[in-house]
């Protein structure tokens, strides 16, 4: 397989198909690539053995969204083994072929209310490929919020420069998916669709483009992702606030109203998207949900959800988009108390008003 090079930017399609769908769903995809071969996500981590305080915790692992709760009792030491999988192809894309380069495996754990990073674990790679495990203490001491941990496959030495290769030693070569581990609950903004992450998008490959923003949301996948920006450190901390008075607590109601705001209509534009195509059928399960929560305020007249659905069709035919998403906003209000807690944020900061 070739490898992917060029520092800007490409676009890639992926199809989302299902059974007997007549047109399958093509989206668009941004994605970030370095100047030399490099393989995002091409490495497979996973979690085994994770103990808490001495006690096994398999059922804290969630191996699909990636995700290690430790947030449901106190503890003071947790230890895993992260194992890594680095597959033969991978190693044959980002390497010359015939070279047999010293490869080393880095983990590596962040922690953004610590401003923790630090490479926890380190074990030389199989330049055939193959399976490494690398053992990952943590102390509760170290970790406030949320902790990332994410693995890369880099050069140990530097070697022969090749046309469209790292030669550097610490030349990253490829990555795998990162965990989260969840230390503490947070509220999430409508999260019942969501798996809401933190993440510095300044650090991330492909969140860096968006930078400048407060979150971003992936939505091709079971579960869409929102990203929530580190970066922004005055913010972060409101969002995590765990009062239920004072002002902190009224900031963090209409800033989760703001939020809530954009991810909704993303939800909402994509599953009206799905709706209107031939056969009718939405892609994710996700979706439905969604339309399940804003239909009831949007056609309080329809008694069943299939006859709020054909009500919402019927409504793009007839009045149009811009008609539907002013039915879909009036009802979004309504269901977020938006006013209400800008009062509550009015009465809190000024009161003599």
């Amino acid at each position: 397989m070739p490898a992917a090079q060029g520092e800007g930017r490409r676009l890639s399609r992926k199809k989302l198909t299902k059974p007997e769908r007549e047109a399958p769903i093509e989206r668009t995809k941004r994605q970030r690539f370095l100047p030399y071969a490099y393989a995002r996500h091409g490495l497979v981590a996973r979690i085994e053995g994770l103990r808490i305080d001495g006690q096994a915790a398999p059922r804290a692992i969630d191996p699909e969204r990636h995700l290690v709760s430790l947030d449901e009792e106190p503890w003071r030491r947790v230890t895993f083994g992260l194992v890594v999988s680095v597959p033969p192809e991978v190693v044959e894309r980002v390497v010359p072929k015939g070279a047999e380069p010293a490869l080393e495996l880095v983990a590596v754990l962040s922690c953004e209310a610590t401003r923790l990073r630090v490479a926890i674990a380190r074990a030389m790679a199989p330049v055939g490929g193959g399976e490494v495990s690398l053992p990952i203490p943590l102390r509760r001491d170290d970790l406030a919020g949320a902790a990332s941990l994410e693995v890369h496959l880099l050069r140990a030495a530097t070697g022969e420069a090749s046309p469209g290769f790292a030669h550097h030693a610490g030349s990253r070569l490829a990555s795998a998916r990162g965990w989260e581990l969840r230390l503490e609950r947070r509220r999430e903004p409508e999260g019942r669709f969501l798996d809401v992450r933190y993440r510095s998008f300044a650090d991330d490959e492909v969140l860096r483009r968006f930078a400048g923003n407060l979150y971003r949301v992936e939505l091709d996948q079971a579960a869409p992702v929102l990203w929530i920006n580190s970066d922004h450190q005055r913010i972060v901390p409101i969002l995590g606030d765990r009062g239920t008075r004072g002002k902190r607590s009224r900031l963090r109601e209409v800033f989760y109203d703001l939020i809530a705001q954009g991810v909704w209509t993303q939800l909402f534009s994509r599953a009206v998207e799905d709706l209107q195509t031939a056969d009718g059928e939405l892609t994710y399960d996700w979706e439905d949900a969604a339309l399940r929560e804003v239909l009831p305020g949007m056609y309080p007249e329809a008694r069943s959800h299939t006859a709020r659905r054909e009500a919402l069709l019927h409504g793009l035919r007839s009045e149009g988009l811009a008609a539907t998403m002013e039915r879909f906003d009036a009802a979004l209000q309504k269901k977020s108390d938006v006013a209400e807690h800008m009062t509550r944020l009015i009465e809190e900061t000024l009161p003599e008003t």
